[in-house]
């Protein structure tokens, strides 16, 4: 717990809700923000997917 809450700064709802994978994915992150790679290497992992027979609008 003092991990999470403490040293992860997760609060005790996100703690509580996290998987022991997000935990310890998030124990072994950097202590800065992602960088243009790992942005990148997100993007072409998870592209998003657009369906052009619907209205932008009901895409947001």
């Amino acid at each position: 717990m003092y991990f999470g809450l403490g040293r992860l700064g997760f609060s005790p709802r996100e703690f509580w809700a996290a998987t022991l994978r997000e935990l310890v994915a998030a124990s072994l992150q950097g202590s800065g923000p992602p960088g243009t790679g790992d942005l990148a290497a997100l993007m072409r992992a998870f592209p998003d997917q657009v369906n052009e027979k619907r209205p932008f609008h009901d895409r947001i």
